[in-house]
């Protein structure tokens, strides 16, 4: 009978515990020893599990992720997203995961791993890790799962072609399968492949979006999303599923879906070279611009096509656009819903303008917008130090606030917790627009 350990997240960041409960049959010196290892890290709070040593002493490893919470590769890091139940239904399947040194001609990669470069020929790195390598080995396996009679990767690629290139045969790997042994689905595979690589920071934005392309496209083909009128709510449930899928957060995931709406001759350029500029001002132009005005403005797209109008907004970038965040500038006039047809008419007008017109800033439509329709923006803007008192005092009410009050709450002192998650995302993308201000102007 195999030794088998089951390890189960105890308690969140950040120091996770593990309550490691362990069967073992024959009383061989060997088992003797790897027992006391996994008795002395039973009793410690630490913040990953060694599953490499665990993995060479005692295959195969069963790792039960039944907690709602995400798992970064092989290691315990656990946003709060899943707890509010994104994902569970992925994080309850068993994954079985066992060590092993396999040939590497053996083992393929993963076109769906969209770096966006070609790792044997463009990646500066590479060299050092191959120097590496060369004089001390592969000390962290990659990750696989079976794919017919090879191994598709699923994390190390780097690894995988320095160790090709300076000659050796085998590459010590983590085999993951389901519990029946099996290869692990392409859903299951998409998400652990997020949680590799989303929380590491190893693929950017735009490599994200890559990678959720053929899923994204799935996920609006369907015939519950497409009978969907609203756009807002087709945009939140697009969301929702990858999310879903994904194991990533809410508003990670939306700014993903407005990148993941633009046509796909501007996208397929940024996928071979990407550009955080462009990847923001996209999404800036899709939730100020885009949008509102197909929420609001429906019949100013009967004549214009959205993907005329995006690909012009985006011609902006490298001729009047200092920042992203300027876009902000009309967003409130296109927030509005305007009912009069003179007013929808002269929207129409600024739109095409701004659209038309490469040299027309986001600074002079809003002008325009504001001679057009001056109650729209009827307040002053705040003095510095009124601005410090307001921030201040926000702070203050934040840090006392009771999350557990909001199903207390009676009357006219209730709020949603939709409500109250929509205007704290909102503010947090406010405080970025001014903190990217406030650094410009002190520098």
């Amino acid at each position: 009978m195999d030794l088998v350990q089951k390890a189960q997240v105890l308690a969140p960041p950040p120091f996770a515990r593990y309550r490691i409960e362990s069967w073992v049959s024959g009383q061989s010196s060997h088992r003797s020893r790897a027992s006391a290892r996994l008795q002395r890290a039973a009793t410690a709070q630490v913040r990953r599990l060694d599953l490499a040593t665990l993995g060479l002493a005692l295959p195969p490893v069963i790792i039960n992720m039944k907690r709602k919470r995400q798992i970064s590769g092989l290691q315990s890091t656990f946003p709060g997203s899943l707890a509010r139940g994104e994902a569970s239904e992925l994080l309850k399947e068993v994954v079985i995961m066992k060590f092993a040194n396999l040939e590497i001609s053996k083992i393929d990669t993963n076109k769906d791993n969209p770096r966006g470069i070609d790792i044997p020929t463009e990646d500066s790195r590479l060299s050092y890790l191959k120097d590496s390598i060369a004089k001390f080995g592969v000390m962290v396996p990659v990750v696989v799962t079976p794919h017919g009679d090879r191994y598709l990767l699923v994390d190390g690629e780097r690894r995988y072609f320095a160790a090709k290139s300076v000659g050796l045969d085998k590459l010590p790997a983590y085999i993951i399968t389901n519990d029946k042994g099996d290869e692990l689905s392409s859903r299951d595979l998409l998400f652990r492949m997020f949680q590799i690589h989303h929380l590491r920071e190893q693929w950017g934005p735009i490599q994200q979006c890559h990678a959720l392309e053929a899923t994204y496209d799935r996920v609006i083909r369907r015939k519950d999303i497409k009978s969907l009128v609203d756009v807002k709510v087709q945009v939140k449930a697009v969301t929702d599923e990858l999310a879903a899928i994904t194991g990533i957060d809410q508003r990670t995931t939306f700014d993903r879906v407005k990148f993941l709406r633009w046509p796909d001759d501007v996208k397929t350029p940024l996928y071979h070279t990407p550009s955080d500029g462009s990847y923001w001002y996209i999404c800036e132009i899709e939730d100020k611009i885009v949008i509102p005005a197909l929420c609001n403005y429906p019949e100013y797209f009967e004549k214009v096509s959205v993907n005329d109008v995006r690909k012009d907004l985006y011609k902006k970038l490298n001729v009047s656009l200092e920042r992203a965040t300027e876009v902000r500038k009309v967003a409130p006039f296109l927030r509005e819903a305007l009912s009069k047809t003179s007013d929808k008419r002269v929207v129409g007008r600024i739109l095409d303008r701004l659209k038309g017109d490469p040299e027309m800033t986001y600074a002079d439509a809003q002008e325009e917008f504001h001679r057009a329709f001056p109650d729209i923006l009827k307040r002053e803007p705040p003095s510095p130090r009124r601005l410090l008192t307001d921030m201040t005092n926000l702070d203050d009410q934040l840090g006392e606030f009771d999350v557990s009050s909001v199903g207390k709450a009676q009357h006219r002192a209730k709020a949603k917790p939709s409500e109250l998650l929509a205007a704290a995302r909102s503010l947090s993308v406010t405080l970025q627009g001014v903190m990217e201000q406030l650094a410009g102007a002190r520098s």
